[in-house]
C-alpha cells in the first residue's frame, strides 16, 4: 500500500523545515550540517569537498532551490552536469601534446 511509503505522513528522505524560505536559507542550512559531519569526518564522500557547490532543481530548467557542495550531491541523489573539453596542440618540435 501507499502507506507504507510514507514515516509519520511524510515520504522518505531529506525534509527540510518550511522555515527556510529563501534559496540562501536553504543552502546555509544544508551546509551548516555537511560542514559539521566533514569536520567529523563522519561521510567518507566529505572527504572530496571542492568548495564547488551545485544548483539544485527540480527540473534542470527550473530556479535552484538551493546549492549544495560538490561532494554531497552524490549522498542525495542529485544529478550532476558537467563539461570536459579535450584540446590537442602541438609543441616546437610538432609533437602532440593533449590538455585535459
Amino acid at each position: 500500500s501507499n502507506n507504507e511509503k510514507y514515516q509519520n505522513g511524510k515520504k522518505p528522505g531529506v525534509h527540510l523545515s518550511p522555515e527556510y524560505k529563501t534559496q540562501q536559507e536553504r543552502t546555509g542550512a544544508v551546509h551548516f550540517i555537511l560542514e559539521d559531519l566533514r569536520q567529523k569526518d563522519a561521510i567518507l564522500a566529505l572527504r572530496g569537498w571542492r568548495h564547488e557547490n551545485y544548483k539544485v532543481s527540480q527540473l534542470y530548467t527550473d530556479e535552484p532551490l538551493l546549492e549544495i557542495e560538490r561532494a554531497a550531491a552524490g549522498m542525495f541523489g542529485i544529478i550532476q552536469y558537467g563539461v570536459h573539453v579535450n584540446g590537442y596542440t602541438r609543441d616546437q618540435n610538432h609533437n602532440i601534446l593533449m590538455w585535459l
